[in-house]
């Protein structure tokens, strides 16, 4: 079983079906009923769970080997991006070591570095 996060976004909805074209058993974290309509009519599971929050992402993780981390916002203030992409995935990373993931997958972007300026590549550095 593969988890996608941000599974409902343009990268994630892609990935999602690819995965499931190709056989494989996704479990795809949405937020809402709103994000999880962009998935009907791929053959995944669905989940509600969120970043910024621990227990969803250990609910989420329970039972899977690998995780697509695609979770990402495009706008907000400098905290926000903190909060969704740098502490979200360090939430990510934890709730998979409780659950004994193997591996994480991370997309990031080009941009990134210790010096970035931009708050969305800061915060995926």
């Amino acid at each position: 079983m593969i988890l996608v996060t941000g599974a409902s976004g343009f990268v994630g909805r892609h990935v999602v079906r690819d995965l499931a074209v190709d056989g494989v058993r996704v479990r795809a974290l949405v937020r809402s009923a709103r994000g999880a309509s962009a998935l009907e009519g791929i053959d995944c599971e669905l989940i509600l769970g969120d970043v910024t929050d621990p227990a969803s992402l250990l609910a989420a993780a329970r039972g899977v080997r690998t995780i697509v981390h695609l979770v990402a916002i495009v706008a907000g203030a400098p905290a926000t991006f903190e909060r969704v992409m740098a502490a979200g995935t360090g939430n990510l990373v934890e709730a998979a070591r409780e659950s004994g993931v193997r591996r994480i997958v991370l997309m990031s972007a080009l941009g990134t570095g210790p010096g970035a300026t931009v708050p969305y590549f800061r915060a995926k550095w």
